[in-house]
């Protein structure tokens, strides 16, 4: 059954990944709502956490009345809360998850784009979208690479959680290109990073490949391991 389900999230991670990439840009608007409900609703229940919101060990305030984040990989990160404002109910979880959240990427550190990204285009490194052009004056000026470094608000939204909603970034253009590589990436975060028995792992060497659930790290003593498909070795 392990296996079957490993398949299955395998074999679904494509069509997700291109469908996304138009998706997205009809529930990037309701981000934050989706962000709230998802994050929200594990907390409460304390299941369908994301591996990468328990790594900011979300603890709880009864005073403040929300979950405090710890930010884990950016020092200036501060202030993530989670606001434990009403009870969430599975209906609204499931449709929160499956309509709008699994389609966005919450590691984007600006929110929708990374500024660092855009910074690959802007002094060349990068300069094709596909077979568009983006090293050019015009992609200089609608990148706006250091937009992101003046907000007061810092982080992705693992990060931050709710706080990420007080100001939200959209740059079309970096929005775009960054969509472009992480579509769906949030598909990625819930369901192919889990914390499974010992068990229930399989790792195969086939060639110069690797396919299974590969060792990614311990939270409060649970091993979580990656999904992983033809990765090469």
């Amino acid at each position: 059954m392990i296996k079957l389900k490993w398949l299955i999230l395998n074999l679904a991670i494509i069509p997700v990944k291109i469908f996304g990439l138009f998706w997205f840009w009809v529930v990037a608007p309701f981000r934050s709502y989706a962000r709230h409900i998802v994050y929200l609703y594990a907390l409460q229940r304390g299941k369908f956490i994301p591996k990468r919101l328990l790594e900011r060990h979300p603890a709880y305030s009864s005073y403040e009345y929300c979950w405090i984040l710890k930010s884990k990989s950016h020092l200036e990160a501060k202030g993530g809360y989670i606001r434990n404002d009403r009870l969430i109910s599975n209906i609204e979880y499931y449709f929160a998850l499956w309509v709008l959240w699994i389609w966005l990427d919450d590691d984007a550190y600006c929110d929708t784009f990374s500024a660092s990204h855009n910074e690959t285009y802007l002094i060349g490194e990068r300069k094709f979208l596909g077979i568009i052009p983006l090293n050019n004056k015009l992609g200089r000026i609608l990148l706006q690479g250091k937009e992101c470094e003046k907000s007061i608000v810092k982080g992705n939204a693992f990060d931050i959680g709710d706080y990420r909603a007080t100001q939200p970034k959209f740059n079309f253009l970096g929005t775009l290109i960054w969509t472009w590589r992480n579509s769906s990436y949030n598909y990625s975060y819930m369901f192919m990073q889990k914390a499974l028995k010992k068990e229930d792992v399989f790792l195969y060497k086939i060639g110069n490949f690797k396919f299974g659930y590969e060792y990614d790290s311990s939270i409060n003593g649970i091993d979580y391991y990656t999904n992983i498909f033809f990765k090469n070795f």
